[in-house]
């Protein structure tokens, strides 16, 4: 008897000591599927560039869609670079590539947990019940690949952000589909606001935690929420902003 007391003792203080040890590298193994989905996200921007002569896919072309067709998200012109058949005008299948496995969907259609910079990624939808022209006939031009001057220094996809549909407050842990460059930019320390970038990745205080982007070259990097680059303004805006004129 006392001999399975101390067998299970020293199982107890094993598990005490390898637990930390394994959420890690659980938590690192997520973060690097996550890399990998980002990846690809870039690779087929890039074959999709191939066939519409070096531009980004708009973020959006329509609003209120013509029955039968899609608002013409901007993750809905990759389907075909990613080898996903479409099940009707919004999916109700997560795609996997479109999921960070440590994000939450429980938007019903398939969100996915990644957002465009709008500084690529051009919407062209007319607001919604307007009769103004949209899509191709809007005149809106779509950006290319061309104009990106620092390629290795701006961020194309990004984990983003969305909300706690419980709470209704912007949460990290939850699917955001639109990523807003200006929210990035201006909120100075960087806050947890929905469809900002978001540190979903890791554990411990939040601002240990990380997210993940793809840059235009097509390399990932995890970035720190709390890092001291994050905290300058100006190096935020400098890995959106493709005119940025600064380093």
């Amino acid at each position: 008897m006392i001999e399975l007391l101390v067998v299970v003792a020293i199982v107890g203080i094993l598990l005490t000591i390898l637990t930390p040890f394994a959420q890690e590298a659980i938590s690192e193994a997520r973060s690097q599927q996550c890399r990998g989905n980002l990846r690809r996200l870039g690779e087929a921007v890039f074959a999709y560039q191939m066939d519409h002569k070096g531009c980004f896919p708009p973020h959006v072309e329509s609003w209120d869609p013509q029955p039968g067709m899609t608002k013409g998200l901007w993750y809905e012109w990759l389907y075909d670079y990613l080898e996903v058949k479409r099940h009707g005008p919004w999916r109700e299948d997560t795609l996997s590539v479109l999921n960070c496995p440590d994000a939450t969907d429980l938007s019903g259609w398939g969100c996915p947990s990644y957002g465009d910079n709008p500084n690529l990624f051009v919407g062209r939808a007319a607001p919604p019940g307007s009769n103004e022209p949209e899509g191709p006939d809007s005149g809106i031009p779509l950006r290319r690949m061309a104009e990106v001057k620092r390629p290795a220094k701006i961020m194309m996809i990004v984990d983003c952000m969305g909300r706690n549909p419980e709470t209704g407050e912007a949460d990290p842990e939850f699917v955001g589909w639109a990523f807003h460059a200006n929210q990035f930019t201006t909120t100075d320390p960087p806050e947890l606001t929905r469809h900002n970038a978001a540190p979903r990745h890791g554990s411990g205080e939040l601002m240990d935690c990380w997210f993940n982007a793809v840059f235009c070259d097509g390399h990932v990097e995890s970035i720190i929420f709390g890092s001291p680059d994050m905290q300058d303004q100006s190096w935020r805006e400098s890995r959106v902003n493709p005119w940025y004129e600064g380093d």
